[in-house]
């Protein structure tokens, strides 16, 4: 006699996945769209991507990824409107594509980097006291929201048995923003060995720049990211265009962004190319991560559940996305969107 118990989504996440989120003090809300986002999609979801990229511009990375016959899907706002992820509809897409991710999959990140640079730290007025900067700005709460969300998208990868990796460039204040000093501190204590901030030349990658890089995240192979660069190749790139410095009303030495800066947020080929070697021999490897999550819930009870900071996730507007599941769920309209 068939089972009518309902048969549940390849992409919702374990118990023991939700109880690493909650003890990790991720809001019950975050929980709540996960499961949502895996009721709701189409019949024919499942976890068959390679990769995720995420900001991704162009989509070289992706594009070279898929070229190599390993599934992948980008995501930007700048190709697809829906692709917002200050949206409703946009945060539970790339909540949706995460799910898919294969187990030991990439997600690979580059939030806008507008409001952390240093060439903006004037009007973001980021320090190492006021890591999120002057919030009456919309640029810069725009720059919270969205690396906020960022993060929230790393741990469920994380709880997903993939990998991560988030890039910026090394000048970025976000270093010292409070969302991503959490997840990465939090990962790396309980879950997996978490890189902070490791140095790299994009230029090394066929960048038309030097560029210089940072990268956080899970990815085990992040370090061999760095190469040495010898003076040819150090002559060949060109960074001009990139910043205009002059003389303000006040005498003062100025520095604001050039005509080309917004162009080298785009990641060479090379790069996508780097990451896939890398990580290869990773996907393959079916007994890494065996076990990873029950390790760390045992190690985390040891230590106690620890109630975490109201505030480390309010720039992620959680409690909008919150009101937004409930009218869904009203409406029961999610699955109509494709």
């Amino acid at each position: 006699m068939p089972s009518t118990r309902q048969r549940q989504s390849p992409l919702a996440l374990s118990k023991v996945a939700v109880l690493t989120l909650l003890l990790l003090g991720v809001p019950q809300c975050v929980v709540d769209l996960t499961d949502y986002v895996s009721e709701s999609s189409p019949a024919d979801c499942k976890r068959d991507l390679w990769c995720v990229d995420l900001f991704s511009g162009c989509g070289s990375l992706s594009s070279h990824w898929r070229e190599s016959n390993f599934k992948s899907a980008s995501f930007d706002v700048c190709s697809n409107a829906q692709h917002d992820l200050t949206t409703p509809l946009g945060f539970m897409l790339a909540i949706r594509l995460v799910l898919r991710l294969r187990p030991r999959g990439l997600l690979s990140l580059g939030p806008p980097c507008g409001s952390f640079v240093w060439v903006n730290l004037a009007t973001s007025l980021r320090t190492l006291s006021e890591p999120y900067g002057d919030v009456t700005k919309s640029h810069v709460s725009l720059g919270n929201l969205l690396m906020a969300r960022a993060c929230i998208l790393c741990l469920i990868a994380t709880v997903r048995g993939c990998f991560w990796l988030l890039e910026q460039p090394y000048t970025s204040m976000a270093k010292v923003f409070p969302p991503l000093r959490k997840t990465v501190m939090d990962i790396d204590r309980y879950i997996l060995p978490c890189h902070w901030r490791v140095f790299f030349w994009m230029g090394s990658w066929g960048h038309n720049s030097m560029k210089p890089s940072a990268a956080w995240g899970t990815m085990p192979s992040i370090g061999r990211l760095y190469r040495r660069m010898n003076k040819k190749r150090r002559a060949s790139l060109c960074s001009r265009g990139m910043v205009r410095k002059g003389i303000n009303k006040q005498g003062k030495r100025v520095v604001t962004g050039g005509p080309k800066l917004k162009e080298s947020a785009a990641y060479p080929k090379g790069y996508g190319a780097r990451l896939l070697d890398l990580h290869k021999p990773i996907m393959v490897n079916n007994g890494f991560l065996k076990g990873y999550l029950h390790r760390a819930v045992d190690n985390m009870l040891k230590d106690g559940v620890r109630v975490p900071a109201n505030n480390v996730w309010d720039a992620a507007d959680l409690p909008s996305m919150q009101q937004t599941l409930r009218k869904l769920a009203k409406d029961d309209c999610f699955h109509k969107i494709r």
